[in-house]
């Protein structure tokens, strides 16, 4: 039997993260990146994952998904239906293509290896949540994603990507990789009034922040906002997803 547990997947719309635990958590290796594959369709995906898992030979895979995804089944995979990558626009052939694509149940038929897919905001809130009080997660990257922990356990809660946050510009066009990219700045100040915004919403006790923008900010930044802000330096998605195929 392989010594590898759970093998944690965290696919972004740029990279694809990969990491193996053992069963009581121990990082069994160091991060392994590669570039997501563009234009991503659901197979070409599962492919790349399919080498992955065959070479980890893990019991279980944990997989974070760069968008809505319920009970495995991918809801708006938006992120990855844009077949020249994060930058270019989405094609409504690809996008159709991930709608209502039961991604979970696909790896799992293709690997034979158990499998739970999560939004990858919701995996990040599993591997950064202390488990007390109110806990919002929100992911800066290519886009921008939300997660809510109560008392340690996943609420659901709107996937905000696509919602309008100012005029007629996007969490995701504000808040993600373009919008910083475009103006750092603005980006920032954005966040901040943001994260407030969010945190009165769901009265929550903790901000936590990840992804790879989040590293971009200094916790100075917020000044005397309440709740604390903890801004995540590692890859919580990875651990997070170790955790929810424990929970599972």
């Amino acid at each position: 039997m392989s010594e590898v547990d759970v093998l944690a997947v965290d696919v972004g719309a740029s990279t694809i993260k990969f990491a193996t635990f053992s069963r009581a958590g121990a990082a069994l290796s160091g991060r392994v990146r590669r570039s997501t594959p563009y234009p991503c369709t659901p197979a070409r995906l599962i492919e790349v994952l399919a080498r992955r898992i065959d070479s980890a030979r893990p019991q279980r895979c944990g997989v974070g998904f760069p968008g809505e995804v319920a009970n495995g089944r991918v809801v708006n995979g938006a992120n990855l239906a844009r077949p020249g990558g994060a930058t270019s626009p989405v094609d409504p052939e690809l996008a159709a293509m991930w709608r209502g694509f039961d991604l979970q149940a696909a790896i799992t038929s293709a690997t034979s290896t158990p499998t739970i897919v999560l939004n990858d905001a919701s995996m990040a809130a599993l591997g950064c949540a202390r488990g007390t009080g109110v806990e919002l997660v929100i992911t800066l990257g290519t886009g921008c994603g939300m997660a809510l922990v109560k008392s340690g356990r996943l609420v659901a809660v709107r996937d905000v990507g696509d919602e309008i946050l100012v005029g007629s510009e996007t969490y995701d066009a504000l808040l993600g990789e373009r919008g910083r990219a475009a103006n750092p700045e603005r980006w920032q100040s954005h966040v901040v009034t943001t994260i407030d915004e969010l945190a009165k919403e769901f009265s929550a006790d903790v901000i936590h922040l990840a992804g790879g923008n989040a590293r971009r900010l200094s916790p100075l930044v917020f000044g005397d906002l309440h709740p604390r802000v903890f801004i995540e330096r590692d890859d919580p998605a990875l651990i997070g997803a170790w955790r929810a195929v424990h929970n599972s």
